[in-house]
């Protein structure tokens, strides 16, 4: 098994250029804010698989014509992933239950567990909100204690 390599901004312009190509998705504009200048000591598999299953999500949501947006910072030693889509909010029942598997009435049910299970693998947090047009998705990734001071 090759070794996954640490976290670039590269894993994150692949990420936009893999879902721009989906032509599902053509009609919803998305907003994508990247601010990450350096490498980090996160595995980008699991970061890029974290941020593609919020993406997909959250695309899902905001059709036929709505928008999304994905922003990407590093403050303090913490990466923080955020996507916010317009579109229905998250109901009170579904809220409760949206990091446990099968959850979902839309595709398999799986990709947020499988997301929840890859934040807690990086000794993260995930968190959902509902906003007035939609919901918004907040991870948050402390880097390892060693890289997190030169970073």
């Amino acid at each position: 098994k090759r070794e996954d390599h640490a976290l670039s901004r590269q894993d994150l312009n692949d990420v936009q250029t893999l879902l721009g190509a989906d032509q599902r998705y053509q009609a919803v504009a998305v907003d994508w804010r990247f601010e990450l200048d350096t490498v980090l000591p996160l595995p980008a598999t699991r970061v890029r698989q974290i941020l593609i299953n919020l993406l997909l999500n959250a695309l899902q949501a905001a059709l036929p014509q709505g928008q999304v947006s994905c922003s990407v910072t590093l403050h303090d030693g913490v990466l923080q992933l955020r996507v916010d889509n317009t579109g229905k909010a998250i109901d009170a029942v579904t809220m409760q239950h949206l990091f446990e598997p099968f959850a979902s009435q839309n595709g398999t049910g799986l990709g947020l567990w499988v997301t929840y299970q890859l934040v807690q693998q990086l000794n993260g947090t995930i968190q959902a909100v509902n906003l007035h047009n939609g919901a918004r998705f907040t991870v948050t990734l402390p880097l390892p204690q060693q890289q997190a001071r030169a970073a």
